[in-house]
């Protein structure tokens, strides 16, 4: 994508760019399949290569044009408006606050070197370590850099939707004709691929299923605004087969929540228009349309019953069977008819009842959700996100993050003089939204980058001397009666001061009190590192216990690991201890026994070796291990 960005035509490049995106997660993969030719490996995130090696052409470009041309200032277009940068802003801060917090509650240092390694590698950063976060803020910058070259390649362009609009047509093409030749063979599928009536479950060139649905809602919904402002036969001709195709798509993912989304918001929109007096035909149309598929509908089913009943994926009769029966006073029949949603809402809300203004941090919610998981449901013991995008941003961001993100939304409405100019992008936006209400399809960093593709094009309609208006002036603009000059300083008073105290609080809270990832007790690792608590308990008739261990830590010389040794019995009762400290690498043999030659002469006592700290080797940019160690433990010694 460099070279076609440093070379191509900037709108000719800007169509590549938007095409390749949203099939980029397995398109090697699928081309590699169907043709045999082995070309690059399928990575997670592939997009980012995208946005950033097309980002760094169009640098070097402007930098390039500013050299040859002087008292050019090549790089001025590229504006990006003032809610864009304030929800980097946000986005920035929350994930810093969520990295600190991470390295707070697991005690383990952080190092520069760690930060860079992890911006480096970041496709090998895991769900649990504590610079995970990382992945989200650069997710979320990528898609402001896309806004910003969307908008200012467009700005000065007169027909500026069909430079996103056609390429994003010709992937949804292709999407479902893939999701077709996948639903009919089985090939291109994950390893545990999905089988019911109609055949396989497609996902075309998304990595699960309801990513997939959600990116056919684009087609099967987003298209209608571009369709209404289209004025070519042919387009709208494609249009209407591209909408087909998606419908189809749509139907072969077995994405059922996804679908009846799709339904309601078709009805939705038909009763908005039947009640729209300016389409007094609409009205007309519908009866008639209805009364003719009900027709033929009841024709069908009387001729052909059983085989239309055959045809009904099993999954959803299964779904329906479910509701059906369910009971509403009992919330585990309602978390199992309903896929185990409601148990991924309430932790999310329980996480933002808990920190409500700021969250608990960018990116942690997959990571925290076990803690939250007070019910101990089983879908939720090894981490899971929300399968809401926006209860998921509401936990991780706080309002501060929610109102962010919706002003970033609506800014446009109000700085464009023509608001059917945005019609287009705005229902191609609407339709990724509804993606994203019983799933998470933004978690597929692709599809969030495909949604900034349709907010850079509503900012392309802005003028450039408005993006850099203030909110202060924005309000003025929106509501000039009310007396923002007194309400934004006090409210962001307020704000500064109840977010200041949330953010301080939660350092001595759960679920981020210091070291409360770091002291759990865990079995040693197959390489022999204990956690920052280690206890091995003592049988009856022993004494005491020897542990050779191995000080293996960076810069001990300089940060001394402290610890404590005891024996405790069954209620916790403190029996023998001893206090440690090591200021230099080696190997120790730790000894502790009971007083006075004590033996063991009851059931649970234990010995307990707990450190003043972890370590994690990726925080400090050592390698790309991500555990929380303690020490090496050799075979302890009873004796």
């Amino acid at each position: 994508m460099f070279v076609v960005g440093l070379v191509a035509p900037r709108k000719a490049a800007l169509g590549i760019f938007v095409f390749l995106v949203p099939i980029a997660p397995t398109l090697s993969n699928q081309i590699t399949l169907y043709t045999g030719v082995p070309l690059w490996s399928s990575q997670a995130m592939v997009g980012f290569d995208l946005v950033a090696s097309y980002f760094l052409a169009i640098f070097c470009k402007y930098i390039l044009y500013s050299i040859a041309v002087p008292n050019v200032r090549g790089m001025a277009h590229l504006k990006a408006a003032w809610p864009v940068n304030l929800v980097i802003l946000i986005i920035s801060c929350s994930t810093l606050l969520a990295v600190t917090r991470n390295a707070w509650y697991s005690a383990a240092p952080l190092a520069i070197a760690g930060i860079n390694l992890s911006l480096m590698e970041a496709r090998g950063i895991a769900w649990f370590d504590d610079l995970r976060p990382l992945v989200d803020w650069m997710a979320y910058a990528l898609s402001g850099a896309t806004i910003i070259l969307v908008s200012s390649t467009l700005r000065a362009t007169h027909n500026r939707n069909q430079y996103i609009f056609r390429p994003i047509m010709a992937g949804l093409f292709l999407s479902g004709i893939l999701a077709i030749i996948q639903n009919r063979t089985g090939l291109g599928l994950n390893n545990s691929p999905i089988f019911d009536s109609l055949g396989y479950a497609a996902i075309g060139f998304q990595p699960d299923l309801h990513a997939f649905a959600a990116y056919t809602l684009l087609g099967a919904l987003g298209l209608w605004g571009y369709f209404s402002l289209c004025k070519g036969k042919v387009e709208k001709g494609f249009i209407f087969i591209v909408s087909i195709l998606s419908w189809i798509a749509l139907l072969l993912s077995y994405s059922r929540a996804t679908q009846l989304i799709a339904l309601i918001a078709v009805l939705i929109f038909i009763i908005f228009r039947v009640f729209d007096r300016k389409n007094k035909l609409f009205l007309v149309h519908v009866l008639i349309g209805a009364l003719v598929l009900m027709g033929i509908s009841t024709a069908l089913f009387f001729l052909y019953q059983n085989e239309l009943l055959a045809l009904i994926p099993q999954r959803n009769l299964i779904m329906f069977n479910d509701l059906a029966g369910m009971n509403l006073n009992n919330f585990a029949q309602i978390n199992a008819a309903l896929s185990e949603r409601p148990a991924f809402w309430l932790v999310a809300l329980r996480m933002w009842q808990s920190f409500p203004l700021f969250g608990v941090g960018q990116g942690d919610f997959y990571q925290l959700s076990p803690l939250f998981n007070f019910e101990n449901f089983p879908v939720l013991r090894g981490g899971e996100n929300t399968h809401n995008y926006f209860l998921q941003t509401l936990a991780e961001t706080g309002l501060v993050g929610v109102v962010t993100f919706m002003i970033a939304i609506i800014t446009p409405l109000f700085l464009v003089k023509d608001r059917r100019v945005l019609m287009p992008a705005a229902f191609a936006l609407f339709s990724l939204f509804l993606g994203n209400i019983y799933a998470h399809s933004f978690l597929v960093r692709e599809n969030l980058l495909l949604a900034a593709f349709f907010l850079g094009l509503m900012y392309s309609y802005v003028p450039l001397e408005k993006l850099a208006l203030s909110p202060y002036l924005f309000l003025r603009a929106w509501k000039p009666q009310l007396s923002w000059k007194w309400i934004a300083p006090i409210a962001g008073f307020v704000l500064l001061g109840l977010g200041t105290r949330e953010i301080y609080t939660s350092f001595s809270r759960f679920p981020f009190e210091y070291g409360s990832n770091c002291f759990v007790n865990k079995p040693l690792n197959e390489d022999r590192w204990s956690s920052g608590l280690y206890e091995i308990a003592l049988p009856i008739g022993s004494h005491g216990v020897q542990l050779p261990i191995r000080m293996d830590r960076p810069n001990i010389q300089n940060t001394p690991l402290s610890a404590t040794l005891e024996i405790v019995d069954s209620s916790n009762q403190v029996l023998a201890s001893q206090a440690l400290v090591w200021r230099k690498e080696g190997p120790y043999i730790l000894k502790i026994d009971l007083p006075n030659g004590g033996v063991v002469t009851g059931a649970g006592v234990k010995a307990s070796l707990r450190l003043s700290s972890c370590w994690t080797p990726r925080n400090l940019g050592i390698s790309m291990d991500g555990r929380r160690l303690g020490v090496l433990i050799d075979s302890p010694i009873i004796d």
